[in-house]
């Protein structure tokens, strides 16, 4: 029994030939690009042909240390020192601290944020407008070591190789809207396409009976990134990102492919909302109580600011209808025992609008919400009696 499709398809050979032989081999074409195309071409060509040129640009500027960041040995890379672009200063130390930093202690309560540029303030606030910069007191310092696109591993590893020789007596770490992610991700690309102005490559943890093991790549290997077999197969092994360049290799040359690959991402992330996926994670908690362990042997409370985007602040429209992934990690990470402080709570009890608080990016946040972030935080701290009123 043939489908009402093809019957409708077999009779177009006899009442519009062209129409029919333009659809058969359209369909060959689809067939063909889908179940062969992969098969004739390395990873090496896809990827060039995956990779935006601005991308492949900014990989060039990056190696030649002429991008806001600087290839990293430990974290994949940190904030170029000593750079003045707009309102993005940095120190020697490739932080945007306010006041100059010393290594050494002085009787002031030293507090140290490490998060992504939602922690750093990005371009778009000066360096006396970062949350970090609101809890400045003649009592206080505290130094902004976030870097861009960071993920809680990267300040982890961060902290092990810098931070702690500056003795902090606080840590804030910032856990972004979606923290989970990037912890499965070497390659940036992967996790974001769009992301053009950072195609790095970052470690990673894997966990083996309860412990982190660290996964490191080559840096080297974005020296060669299209052709070196190494970094393909070590992606391919490693990064769980892979499967969308995979997916890609299939369907992302031809109408019908590209838009069924479309459709499957949509729903997949559907899906994911719906089911609340991601609310914790056991190598997101992992790394966190590493981070909380490390930083108690040296004397150093350490606090997680759970970081929410315009979406995660509104939570209307349609997604009302979804379950609220970020208060469900913030339940769930404070009830395993972590330090949280509740960022969305605050920016909501402020009064103020959307507009008000985030850029038109709709993830990093206007001058007045680091102000209200420094405070709630400063509040949590007094409450917890590690500074004074």
């Amino acid at each position: 029994m043939l489908s009402p499709f093809l019957k409708q398809l077999l009779s177009l050979k006899t009442f519009a030939p062209q129409v029919y032989y333009t659809l058969v081999i359209w369909l060959a074409c689809e067939l063909l690009a889908v179940f062969v195309l992969p098969l004739c071409f390395s990873d090496a060509v896809f990827l060039s042909l995956y990779m935006d040129d601005k991308a492949k640009i900014s990989t060039e500027r990056f190696l030649r240390h002429e991008n806001a960041n600087i290839p990293d040995a430990v974290a994949g890379w940190s904030n170029t020192p000593n750079e003045k672009r707009g309102p993005w200063v940095t120190d020697k130390y490739g932080s945007r601290s306010v006041t100059p930093i010393v290594v050494d202690r002085n009787d002031k309560t030293r507090i140290i944020f490490l998060g992504s540029s939602m922690v750093n303030g990005g371009r778009g606030v000066a360096n006396h407008e970062t949350m970090s910069a609101y809890l400045e007191s003649a009592s206080i310092e505290t130094f902004n070591f976030a870097s861009m696109s960071y993920s809680v591993d990267q300040s982890l590893l961060m902290y092990r190789s810098k931070i702690k020789a500056f003795s902090p007596d606080i840590l804030v770490v910032g856990i972004d809207p979606t923290p989970i992610a990037g912890l499965y991700n070497h390659y940036i690309p992967f996790k974001i396409p769009d992301e053009t102005s950072m195609p790095y490559l970052k470690p990673r943890f894997s966990l083996s009976e309860d412990k982190l093991v660290e996964i490191r790549p080559n840096q080297n290997w974005l020296m060669s990134y299209l052709e070196d077999r190494e970094f393909h197969q070590f992606l391919k092994k490693n990064d769980a990102y892979y499967r969308d360049f995979q997916q890609y290799k299939s369907f992302g040359f031809t109408p019908i492919a590209h838009g069924l690959f479309i459709v499957f991402k949509k729903f997949r992330s559907f899906f994911g909302y719906y089911l609340g996926e991601g609310a914790s994670d056991p190598l997101l908690e992992k790394i966190m109580e590493t981070f909380m362990q490390e930083a108690e042997q040296q004397g150093t409370k350490v606090y997680f600011a759970m970081l929410p985007n315009q979406r995660m602040f509104n939570w209307a429209g349609i997604w009302q209808f979804f379950p609220d992934r970020y208060q469900l990690r913030v339940d769930a990470l404070t009830l395993a025992g972590f330090s949280t402080i509740d960022i969305r709570k605050a920016l909501r009890e402020s009064g103020y609008d959307e507009s008000e608080l985030f850029h038109e990016d709709e993830l990093h946040y206007r001058r007045l919400a680091n102000e209200i972030i420094g405070e709630v935080i400063k509040v949590k701290l007094i409450e917890d009696g590690e500074i004074k009123p």
